[in-house]
């Protein structure tokens, strides 16, 4: 019987044919779907982001560059995907476990895009909304933009924190109530000394550092309503979906999307959120925002990329969830976005406990948050931090569940938004040199265009443009 086997143990499949295979596995599963369930728009934007999801691979695969694992992009780290399902299994301190909030809240931590039941709890992805259907595979054509000619890279595990700061002057000048950050910290890192926001408020950089999209008068005002882009809206010739909305039709890709068709496992690590993906309903007010958690702190719950194939169920967790994943290299992702609750960023003024607003807190943060990744076996071997500053006033709240009415538009969300902001920026690594500053302008897109850069992966929207610090950081 053995002679029988050798033809099938000797079979040798290429990369390409694989992915062919995944395409041709996708349209099957669609015209499955499709007879189980109808023909209505959510399915067809399930569909659609499904096949959009297996022509990135195919097309990655042809031109010998599936994403990132090529002699010319930097290298896969070496992941045990099981241990890194296990580590985000777990709970750790504020970890996951279900939701302590009540189905009248009108929240969803449901990411199947396939009902469009709505009521209370949430539908699948964000209510079946309109932003995902029609056009949805118009834009397929700028969606890969997964492959890259980068020289492989030293960083293999990049860790982004986003805490907030009224200014630059605040976080590090003379005086700074954030002795860890000074102290403990900027004498082991590089300081991005000319580093702005986009605005005075968070959401428009938090968007930008995950998918390249320019602020709108939607996501200047903090999204105060989960609003969908309106029906059709697809990404232009440069990558940009034009017009306003809070909920980025599927086609509007990014950087999970990107680690995932590398692939590469990626995690965002949400503080405040008590179950995964955790968004309200399409269309609702968003009634959170001042000491728990925030919807505007969680930028990968505005994909429909990311919330109609399950990827923000599955890859976007709470913040006590990190704890295990640095455990070992093979737990930790590749890319690791840590944002806290509006509190412990230091960004809300209704704190139990009297907690002050402002720097002192987000360094308070700090303190408990970065000595862990720090002495984490991946950061020691092949890590970056990032530490990068939002526009945060003391005593302000994120506009989130703050405005109960339409967001604003034209020049009052500009006016509300505010200017950008200075505040600057810390990276620490193995790779680069303790105690110095770049005095570079860089910016959120800039944030972006790094870790694509780490891991060979092509610049999505805005970061076609933006100036990336990688090379002049990671020099040792």
């Amino acid at each position: 019987m053995r002679h029988l086997f050798r033809p099938l143990r000797e079979a040798r499949v290429t990369l390409p044919q694989l992915a062919l295979v995944s395409v041709l596995s996708a349209a099957v599963s669609a015209l499955i779907v499709i007879s189980a369930l109808g023909e209505t728009d959510t399915e067809r934007a399930v569909i659609a982001a499904l096949g959009m999801r297996s022509a990135i691979l195919a097309s990655a695969a042809e031109r010998g560059q599936p994403g990132v694992p090529t002699a010319s992009a930097a290298p896969a780290a070496p992941t045990d995907n099981a241990a890194l399902g296990s580590a985000d299994s777990g709970t750790g301190t504020g970890g996951g476990g279900s939701s302590g909030l009540s189905s009248d809240s009108g929240l969803s931590s449901s990411s199947s895009g396939a009902s469009d039941s709505g009521g209370s709890g949430g539908s699948g992805g964000s209510g079946g909304s309109p932003g995902s259907g029609a056009g949805a595979t118009s834009g397929a054509a700028n969606a890969p933009a997964t492959g890259s000619t980068a020289p492989a890279s030293k960083i293999k595990h990049v860790f982004v924190i986003v805490v907030g700061t009224a200014s630059y002057e605040a976080a590090f000048g003379h005086g700074s109530a954030a002795r860890y950050l000074n102290s403990r910290l900027r004498p082991k890192g590089e300081l991005l000394s000319e580093y702005h926001t986009l605005a005075a408020s968070p959401l428009p950089d938090l968007v930008a550092m995950i998918s390249g999209q320019p602020p709108n008068s939607e996501t200047l005002t903090g999204c105060p309503v989960y609003s969908e882009f309106p029906r059709g809206s697809a990404p232009d010739k440069n990558g940009l979906v034009p017009g306003s909305g809070c909920v980025y039709p599927n086609t509007a890709l990014t950087i999970g999307d990107q680690m995932d068709s590398a692939p590469l496992p990626w995690r965002g690590y949400i503080g405040g959120m008590n179950s995964p993906c955790l968004h309200p309903n399409s269309g609702a007010v968003d009634a959170l925002g001042t000491g728990g958690y925030a919807t505007s702190a969680n930028p990968f719950v505005y994909f429909h990329s990311l919330l109609d194939l399950g990827d923000c169920q599955s890859d976007d967790l709470p913040y006590g969830r990190l704890t295990a994943a640095l455990a070992s290299s093979a737990r930790t992702p590749s890319y690791s976005f840590i944002a806290p609750d509006p509190c412990d960023a230091g960004a809300s003024a209704n704190c139990p406990n009297g907690q002050a607003p402002g720097i002192a807190a987000a360094d308070a943060f700090l303190q408990r948050a970065v000595p862990p990744i720090l002495s984490s076996p991946a950061y020691r071997a092949s890590g970056a931090l990032v530490i990068v500053f939002t526009a945060a006033p003391a005593g302000a709240t994120p506009s989130a569940g703050t405005t109960t009415g339409p967001a604003a538009s034209g020049a009052a969300a500009q006016a509300a938004g505010g200017a950008p902001v200075r505040t600057g920026a810390l990276v620490l690594s193995p790779y680069t040199r303790a105690g110095t500053i770049d005095a570079h302008a860089y910016d959120p897109y800039s944030v972006l265009r790094s870790v694509e850069d780490v891991f060979g992966l092509a610049a999505l929207g805005r970061t076609k443009s933006a100036r990336a610090f990688d090379h002049r950081v990671f020099s040792r």
